[in-house]
């Protein structure tokens, strides 16, 4: 660890860079505990009994752990169904996040379009407006569609296509297209190649650190977004895993152990993702010259 880190092995022999190397250490693994006991506390409590969970003193670990409490959530609020909705949701965001945003912060970096500065700073100005000045315009085009007029309540379509607008993501790929070299895309068309071709086979295969960045985050984005789904799917059998959450919240029959438990369900899948492919999360921030 200490030969291919931040110390040589050389700087490592000495006392005071021990000392400051392993407090270091157990710095981020007393940051890293931290970080993971509320969602430990939150499994583990919704796993008692009510009794036990409200009892006092309480206790830090169950007296018994009530296992047969998670196939009766499936069952009794059909969480496979939830999962699947949530699924189909997030599906959609990653490919309108990549395919659209992708193209844009393409042609914004490669294909210097007449007027493509303006463009970028419309771009750059919609990602300072706060998001709740945008709400009302946007709830009113999601109820009656500009131009074709349609009616996209119910529908997962407002949020794929606000998926598509991210002006975080159009930022983040042209950065990451300004770090390619233009000599690359000038060979493809030099070898019969339009500006579609070249990005197909040329800029698409060295994007994939980008691409795998912005899907992960999409998903993470889409699995977690309560508001917009909140607001447009009102039909219970599209509804996602959030949006039954909150309405769980209402109800007054159901126990709090049974609500952490469904709250447990609901941020696994997007935790098991980004430990997964954290290192990828890395590499495109790493690589688009953002860091954060």
């Amino acid at each position: 660890m200490a030969r291919n880190g931040l110390i040589s092995n050389i700087n490592y022999k000495k006392t005071s860079n021990k000392v400051i190397y392993w407090t270091m250490i157990a710095l981020l693994i007393l940051v890293a505990v931290i970080c993971i006991l509320p969602v430990v506390w939150v499994l583990v409590s919704s796993l008692k009994s009510l009794d036990e969970f409200y009892s006092v003193p309480p206790t830090l670990w169950p007296k018994s752990f009530h296992f047969e409490a998670i196939p009766e959530l499936f069952r009794q609020y059909d969480f496979i169904k939830l999962y699947w909705n949530t699924i189909k949701l997030c599906a959609g965001s990653i490919v309108f996040s990549i395919v659209i945003n992708g193209f844009m912060g393409y042609s914004l970096s490669k294909l210097h379009v007449k007027g493509g500065a303006i463009v970028f700073s419309i771009v750059l100005a919609t990602y300072m407006i706060p998001t709740t000045v945008c709400m009302a315009p946007v709830y009113k085009n999601i109820i009656s569609f500009p131009v074709l007029g349609i009616n996209l309540l119910n529908t997962n379509w407002p949020m794929w296509l606000m998926a598509g607008a991210n002006a975080y993501f159009v930022i983040l790929y042209k950065s990451f297209f300004n770090s390619l070299p233009s000599s690359l895309l000038e060979a493809a068309k030099l070898d019969g190649c339009g500006d579609f071709g070249a990005f197909i086979h040329v800029v698409a295969p060295l994007s994939k650190p980008i691409i795998a960045t912005t899907a992960i985050m999409s998903f993470s984005g889409a699995w977690g977004d309560f508001f917009w789904p909140y607001m447009v799917l009102k039909d219970v059998d599209v509804q996602t895993i959030m949006v039954k959450i909150y309405a769980m919240q209402g109800n007054t029959s159901i126990g709090i152990n049974t609500l952490l438990l469904a709250i447990t369900f609901s941020i696994i899948p997007p935790a098991i993702v980004f430990v997964i492919f954290q290192k990828q999360i890395m590499n495109g921030f790493t690589m688009s010259g953002i860091k954060g």
